[in-house]
């Protein structure tokens, strides 16, 4: 069994809070009324497999021996380093939460009463969760020195993100015609775009 001190248990409390934030935003979900779900199979296949990545394994890795065949070393000062990404993570992670309110949703959704978010964290970047689960996969990478547990959330993160952005960005353009142009213009897909 790992031991559940320092940068693992610190990894394993941030899980927590993702998790805790995540659920938070679902709740009252059920009652917002969809427009427009794109979601298909290859969509909830890699948000399971994300979710399995980021949650389920880091989990069984921290509280059992499974995957410790693939273990290897690393400094405490890069689990510190990962710590500090993975706390920004989840800032970035909440207040995109915050900033959508109601226009959040977990697949390819249009809320009937679906406003274009362009204040707060999304005024610089459309898609800051998306930036916050990249940091996340990258902070898991540096906390965990194990080759499955650390690098297969940035694989399958890859993949779902490869497959949904533009797909994302369509419903939107759909929606909102000129405004999102417009919006595209002024920002970063997942890097702050500078004000000029």
């Amino acid at each position: 069994m790992n031991n559940l001190h320092g940068t693992n248990l610190v990894f394993l409390i941030a899980l927590v809070i993702y998790v805790a934030i995540r659920k938070h935003f679902m709740t009252g979900l059920q009652y917002a009324e969809t427009e427009v779900d794109a979601i298909d199979q290859k969509d909830r296949l890699l948000i399971g497999a994300v979710a399995l990545t980021v949650i389920v394994l880091p989990v069984l890795y921290l509280l059992t021996p499974l995957f410790s065949f693939a273990d290897y070393e690393v400094s405490r000062n890069l689990r510190l380093v990962g710590a500090v990404v993975i706390a920004f993570s989840l800032v970035l992670f909440w207040r995109s939460h915050v900033d959508l309110g109601i226009n959040w949703s977990p697949s390819l959704e249009i809320r009937r009463d679906h406003a274009l978010i362009n204040e707060g964290v999304y005024a610089r970047m459309r898609h800051p969760m998306y930036a916050s689960i990249w940091l996340w996969c990258l902070g898991q990478g540096l906390m965990l020195p194990n080759w499955l547990i650390a690098w297969a959330p940035l694989f399958f993160f890859s993949l779902m993100y490869i497959s949904r952005v533009r797909r994302e960005e369509e419903l939107m353009r759909e929606r909102f015609g000129a405004a999102y142009d417009r919006y595209i213009e002024a920002t970063g897909r997942i890097f702050p775009k500078a004000k000029k």
